[in-house]
């Protein structure tokens, strides 16, 4: 996660630990929609991580 904090900082992005576990927690869903075969679960994570990234 400390990449990840360390490349927002670096597009000077507010909160970039916030930002950054927001990502984390994101993938960590999609991950476990997967195993659950879910796909629902994994569309609207992966929409969240776009819409986060911008």
């Amino acid at each position: 996660m400390d990449l990840i904090v360390q490349d927002f900082e670096e597009i000077n992005v507010e909160r970039p630990q916030m930002v950054a576990k927001l990502l984390v927690n994101l993938e960590q869903g999609k991950q476990k929609a997967l195993i659950n075969n879910q796909s629902s679960g994994v569309a609207a994570c992966a929409r969240q991580t776009i819409s986060l990234a911008g």
